[in-house]
């Protein structure tokens, strides 16, 4: 296909971008199917290709749901889902295991979702929002090195009920759930697992709650929290994860809490609890139980120990310490 009149060459912030236009090339309905799967290579020169890139057409009029209601919802495939991600937003998904693929829902979008590229796919993004529940069965992402939900700059937000993770586990790319200068978030009866580095990665973030979830089998770690202001862990698991350190805080943290949570059978070759910054003193365990992990050591610099100590209820009992940190 020559596409001159599709495409255009404008200077960016970077250097040159070339921008085209599928949708104004002339007979291109005739060309493919709605719905159907596309590989393209683009050039210049035909001596010189660029990587190839999967694009599936799409009817304009499918693209985009307009007048979406607001009021409580059920969709049956991620293809319903992702258009109707909006503010002020109630949506109960109903799918069973082949219809919960949130990838095979590109490239559909709303006024609040985009699609970027990662190392093996397209990744979700959910930005600036306000009142969206979500509750349901599963949601499933293909591409190992994508996060299955990455929220930026949203606020009151509710995941309810739902088992997320990767159909395939991955490694140094990619988690289950990122939410990005958010608040007011709870994660309530979840069963997060199999991730590329960790099941919830939570950066610039306040007012937290995880209630009754599960954190399992992932393989960097299992929570990473960078500048969190309250956040509450509650009668939560994290179970047979491996990687480096099972929970690395970072930056600055002011009433990050665990509360009746159970930590066990975690392969870690660090500490169960990493303070990267030495800034622990926001970070609370109470009532919490942490055994039979392999691990180096329960908390990193060691003399945060007293953050998991038997006073606030806590039991470390028969755990297998690693020799790798002495």
């Amino acid at each position: 296909m020559i596409i001159t009149t599709a495409s255009t060459i404008d200077r960016g912030a970077t250097g040159l971008q070339w921008r085209i236009d599928l949708s104004k090339i002339p007979g291109i309905r005739d060309v493919f199917n709605s719905g159907q799967d596309y590989d393209f290579e683009f050039f210049f020169d035909p001596h010189s290709l660029s990587d190839k890139v999967t694009i599936r057409y799409i009817e304009t009029q499918n693209l985009l749901v307009e007048d979406v209601p607001v009021g409580p919802q059920t969709v049956r495939t991620t293809n319903e889902l992702v258009p109707r991600i909006r503010s002020k937003s109630s949506i109960f998904c109903d799918f069973d295991e082949e219809r919960s693929n949130i990838t095979s829902a590109f490239p559909a979008v709303s006024p609040h979702t985009q699609w970027i590229n990662v190392h093996d796919g397209k990744e979700l993004i959910i930005s600036d929002l306000i009142g969206l529940e979500l509750s349901g069965t599963r949601i499933l992402a293909d591409p190992r090195y994508a996060w299955v939900l990455n929220f930026n700059r949203c606020n009151d937000i509710a995941l309810r009920r739902f088992t997320i993770g990767h159909t395939k586990a991955g490694y140094c790319m990619g988690g289950v759930l990122r939410f990005q200068d958010c608040a007011n978030i709870t994660i309530e009866r979840c069963d997060l697992f199999g991730s590329g580095t960790y099941g919830l990665e939570l950066v610039d973030c306040e007012n937290v709650e995880i209630v009754g979830t599960t954190v399992r089998e992932c393989t960097f770690g299992a929570v990473r929290l960078t500048n969190v202001s309250n956040a509450a862990f509650r009668d939560c698991e994290f179970k047979k994860n491996e990687g480096f350190e099972l929970f690395e805080f970072d930056g600055r943290l002011d009433g990050v809490t665990l509360q009746d949570c159970r930590i066990f059978e975690n392969r870690i070759e660090g500490a169960i609890l990493c303070f990267a910054n030495r800034n622990g003193s926001g970070v609370f365990v109470h009532n919490s139980s942490c055994t039979n992990n392999q691990c180096a050591e329960i908390t990193s610099p060691s003399n945060f120990l007293g953050s998991f100590d038997h006073e606030s209820g806590n039991q470390i009992v028969p755990t297998f310490w690693a020799s790798n940190r002495g």
